[in-house]
């Protein structure tokens, strides 16, 4: 008999460990003794049997497995009855073969009985049935309640274990996964934290506990844009696991794939076919081509490729991935289904293949989704991917017949508010376009532009940066398009210019707005009843298969109780009249836009379109005038960078005549255009600065709070940071220093932050200046914590990273060059800076001495009237066409920062002095800050007249 426990507790240790080989014998020899010494009817054979039945489940003998847990359970209850332990555990094992077999119902019956026989039985084992309910409704998609059951489990297991239990540690890993998929990003980071602390006393490095939290902790990371901490993590999480398993573990597999997805978000190519490389040939020797395993990896690398645009390279690739996955056994259908989608991708991209095949194909996988999925989402997906194909071939009706049908079908199922039937309006929208029915492309494109507005306004809130991104890189198409349309047929109907003017302030509202305030506003309220509709409603959100009814609800009790969700879900409804009924007769609203347009051969050119908002009289008007290329534009900017003249002929020569008895402009500007100093433009030896007062804003809708809300300071704090020590020795530069060149001290820097304080103290500001090695990221974050200062100004480098240079450095180990998050690749620099620039310490500490613009996209400024940026670059950002200028002023602007003062090219230390102390001097003559600006550049105009460089390359924006 002692025999035979040992082998029963031998072969559940392998088991435990995947250990399967001689299980199966070991258990049944067991079992054999078992019989003959004590019965059929013993605890102890049910014991084994169950045992047993664990094998089967995780060796895949299901119908076995079944047998042998029904009868061990059936035992148990009549030998212990049903609130024994033993019993409680056969139904824990019973649902888990039914999750395994995903009979999730079944699996949730079991595991319920369990949690509630072992609310009586309370001994620790026995709670176990709510660790097993919360990964089932993990495994559905039900993240609430996932988490609820976690949450149960460990109030449960306190009394019981310490918290350095393996139990515990487990389940606080879990509650963190959790908690950053419903977006309880600062919750997750405690719990995290947390764990990987009690991991790392318990049992030290290497152990996968800890491996198991730092991974969750990567995940948090990359999901809250902080790539460079994710990277660094899942480094770190990676070197421990080689060195606890060996190079050749399903943990090192699942630990190079994690890698490969950061690298790849932060453009890191080639890294990311590095660790998808090494991943597939440890699969290869470890478990064979002919796996589920090497088919995903295969997937991935195919995907690597595609965001390469190499669509020649991942055909292959997703060819024999698919060649392999028919020769697997089991249901795999939705690695099958991605697989299908991403042929589909790389077909649609590869010109060498015929209409004939590609049609063919879009057919053949139409069907087979059909079979192995029914007509659900993706299957309509795939319907629409189909009509555009049509519609690309100048087959319109054929086209029109399938989006005809498909939207009232979708709309059935699954309601207008889903993406699906966002796209699929989009695509028809374009039909109707592309066939010239111009008023049923118009009323389409009304349509997708009011559907955008509810989707944002319901959700915006509760996306985090990446998501909201992710949403406008899907939404921007359609956005463009619809402008691009208004263009072409402006003639026919002068009404499109105001659709594409609306266009315009829902894109930059979506890209300016910041649902940090309203959250922090919530949480800070000590109102518990707006608290948990706020928490109620986030969680809501990130379950897609939430009640329609009570998310509706939630949020009207939120509208009620809360101001600032209230204003945030007013703002995406802007629209024209709005910024027209501010204006006066004098004033002219511009909105600058971009989008490309194809000529008669198909060639793409991105034209760039004032649209122009006046009063005349109590009617208002708009022009939409076509300025120029970008290829135009960019030959006079990278001609001469001060070619103002050949800028004004360019850029505002359409505009001047439109603009007749107007003296106040507001501009907007997008792309290339944010680079241009608009006061600076020249005709005939006079500047635009002659002619009217510029007024810079990043979207026009900012024009009706300039009007309602004139710039008053909340206080008098100011808060000044310069001559900041990056790191390099103290040297005289004369008057020679440029700031943007390199991390060298700026000695005008210092002169400027103490004459400035010396200026604002004679103005009874409250002024704390931090300069040489006080002037650090930490001293000014936890300036910000508590009440953020009424004026900030930093006179420091800053630098800026454009999107083409990112690209062509792939193998660059400097995060900030090669980050896929635009907010990383530009920042300014502190005290310290340049050991962490030149890779002396991990970017991943929280104060290295650069802020990043996604840092400060992050603090609380909604104090703050004015930010004054001397560095250089700071104007600028990556020229991205769905977001125009992604640079520092707009992390600024989502941090709360009221109106701000930033350069638009490097300008020398000397001059950059000169300008912003003049400019202060001017303010503490009694003037708001929009007159002192504008009587600075006056001065300096005076004095400089021939030379606009030396006065323009500030700029204010309100």
């Amino acid at each position: 008999m002692e025999y035979a426990k040992v082998l029963s507790n031998l072969g559940k240790i392998r088991i435990e460990q995947q250990l399967y080989a001689g299980v199966e014998e070991m258990l049944k020899t067991s079992l054999s003794i078992k019989k003959q010494v004590a019965g059929e009817c013993s605890m102890e054979y049910a014991e084994t049997l169950n045992i047993l039945g664990v094998y089967y489940t995780f060796s895949g003998n299901i119908k076995a497995a079944e047998t042998a847990l029904v009868q061990a359970s059936k035992i148990k209850l009549e030998l212990k009855g049903s609130d024994d332990i033993s019993y409680v555990t056969s139904l824990i094992d019973l649902g888990t073969l039914k999750f395994m077999t995903r009979e999730f119902s079944e699996a949730e019956q079991y595991y319920k009985k369990s949690v509630e026989l072992g609310c009586i039985a309370s001994e620790p084992l026995s709670f176990g049935g709510l660790m097993c309910l919360s990964s089932l409704y993990a495994t559905m998609g039900k993240y609430p309640e996932a988490k609820v059951y976690v949450e149960q489990y460990i109030t449960a297991i306190r009394s019981s274990y310490p918290k350095e239990h393996p139990n515990y540690i487990a389940a606080l890993t879990n509650l963190g996964g959790f908690q950053v998929v419903l977006s309880e990003y600062d919750e997750a980071e405690q719990t995290l934290l947390e764990s990987s602390a009690l991991s790392l006393a318990a049992f030290g490095k290497k152990h996968n506990y800890y491996i198991h939290s730092l991974s969750g902790l990567s995940v948090l990371y990359s999901k809250t844009g902080q790539y460079e901490k994710a990277e660094s993590v899942a480094e770190k999480s990676l070197s421990i696991s080689k060195a606890l398993h060996g190079q050749n573990h399903p943990e090192i597999v699942r630990g190079l794939n994690n890698l490969a997805a950061l690298y790849l978000k932060t453009g890191n190519y080639v890294k990311a076919i590095q660790a998808v490389t090494e991943a597939m040939e440890i699969t290869t020797q470890t478990v064979g081509l002919n796996s589920i395993e090497y088919v995903r990896l295969s997937n991935v690398l195919a995907n690597i490729h595609i965001s390469k645009e190499e669509f020649e390279k991942a055909y292959p690739i997703l060819l024999h991935a698919d060649s392999l996955l028919a020769t697997i056994e089991g249901g795999h259908t939705e690695l099958e289904l991605a697989l299908l989608n991403n042929v589909n991708r790389v077909l649609f991209n590869i010109q060498s293949v015929e209409d004939t095949v590609l049609e063919k194909r879009l057919i053949e996988v139409i069907e087979k989704k059909k079979r192995l999925i029914g007509e659900n989402e993706s299957y309509s997906l795939s319907l629409s991917n189909l009509a555009s194909f049509y519609d690309e071939r100048n087959k319109h009706a054929q086209a029109r017949i399938i989006f005809d049908s498909l939207l009232v079908a979708v709309e059935r199922n699954s309601g207008e508010e889903g993406l699906l039937y966002h796209n699929i309006l989009l695509n028809s929208s374009i039909n109707y376009e592309l066939t010239g029915d111009v008023e049923q492309a118009k009323q389409s494109f009304i349509s997708f532009l009011e559907l955008s507005k509810e989707r944002v306004s319901s959700n915006f809130a509760f996306m985090t940066e990446n998501e909201r991104e992710l949403y406008w890189k899907t939404l921007n198409h359609g956005i463009k398009r619809c402008q691009s349309f208004a263009d072409r047929y402006k003639s026919k109907d002068t009404a499109l210019a105001y659709l594409a003017y609306d266009c315009e302030l829902f894109s930059k509202n979506l890209l300016l707005s910041s649902s940090q305030a309203v959250r922090q506003s919530i949480l800070e309220s000590n109102n518990k009843q707006l608290i948990a509709d706020w928490n109620s409603l986030s969680a809501l959100k990130n379950n897609p298969q939430s009640d329609t009814d009570t998310i509706r609800l939630l949020e009207k009790r939120l509208m009620v109780q809360s101001k600032e969700y209230q204003q945030l879900q007013a703002s995406f409804s802007t629209v024209w009249n709005d910024v027209a009924l501010s204006l006066a007769d004098h004033e002219a609203a511009i909105e600058f836009i971009t989008y490309e347009v194809a000529d008669s051969t198909g060639i793409a050119e991105r034209i760039y379109t004032a649209l122009i908002l006046r009063k005349n009289g109590a009617q208002t008007e708009i022009g939409m005038l076509t300025q120029c290329t970008e290829s135009d534009l960019k030959k006079v900017l990278h001609s001469s960078a001060y070619d103002f003249d050949a800028l004004y002929n360019l850029v505002w020569s359409p505009i001047d005549e439109y603009l007749h008895g107007i003296r106040n402009v507001y501009i907007s500007p997008t792309g290339l255009l944010n680079s241009v100093p608009f006061a600076a433009l020249r005709h005939k030896g006079k500047y635009l600065l002659d002619h009217y007062s510029i007024h810079t804003v990043l979207s026009s809708k900012d024009i009706i709070s300039l009007k309602s809300n004139r710039q008053q300071f909340s206080n008098r704090r100011a808060i000044l940071f310069g001559g900041a020590d990056f790191g390099l020795a103290t040297e005289d530069f004369g008057n020679s220093v440029v700031r943007g060149q390199g991390f060298d001290y700026l000695p005008g820097s210092k002169q400027e932050v103490e004459e400035i304080g010396k200026i604002l103290s004679d103005m009874d500001w409250n002024v704390a200046t931090y300069i040489d090695k006080n002037a650090t990221e930490t001293t000014l974050k936890a300036n910000l914590e508590q009440n953020a200062p009424a004026l900030l100004h930093i006179s420091t480098h800053g630098y800026y990273f454009p999107l083409a240079e990112k690209l062509s450095l792939p193998e660059s180990n400097e995060f900030y060059k090669r980050s896929d998050n635009p907010l990383m690749r530009c920042g300014l620099l502190f005290s310290g800076a340049n050991s962490t620039w030149n890779g002396e310490i991990q970017a991943a500490n929280t104060d290295d001495g650069i802020l990043t613009a996604y840092e400060i996209s992050n603090l609380n400024l909604s104090n703050t009237g004015l930010i004054v940026l001397s560095a250089c670059d700071t104007g600028l950002g990556d020229v991205d066409y769905s977001e125009g200028v992604y640079g520092l002023q707009r992390a600024f602007r989502l941090a709360g920062a009221k109106s701000m003062i930033v350069s638009l090219w490097k300008v020398s230390d000397k001059e950059t002095v000169t300008i912003i102390t003049e400019f202060y001097k001017n303010w503490s003559k009694e003037m708001d800050i929009k007159q002192a600006f504008s009587v600075t550049l006056h001065k300096l105009r005076t004095k400089h007249p021939d030379d606009p460089k030396n006065w323009a390359g500030f700029v204010m924006i309100e």
